[in-house]
């Protein structure tokens, strides 16, 4: 049990460095919101690790960064076995 909850942790921690160097990318988190169609406050909790960002939406992230942040490495639990 201690393993998963640690894997967890990494991984959460993992995601929002990679959705920060998003937000940098775009200039804001209203700029990142505004490319993927959610609201501030949504990029706001996905910041503060109260929500995961969705699949889908890592993916519209990828796109709105040009690759440089990767849906892989926003969501790495959907990718890695």
């Amino acid at each position: 049990m201690l393993h998963i909850i640690t894997i967890v942790i990494i991984v959460t921690l993992m995601d929002k460095n990679y959705l920060k160097k998003a937000i940098k990318i775009l200039g804001s988190q209203q700029a990142l919101a505004d490319a993927v169609g959610v609201s501030q406050p949504a990029v706001y909790k996905w910041t503060q690790q109260h929500n995961p960002i969705p699949l889908e939406r890592a993916f519209q992230i990828e796109r709105a960064t040009r690759g440089a942040v990767t849906a892989k490495q926003l969501r790495p639990d959907f990718f890695d076995p």
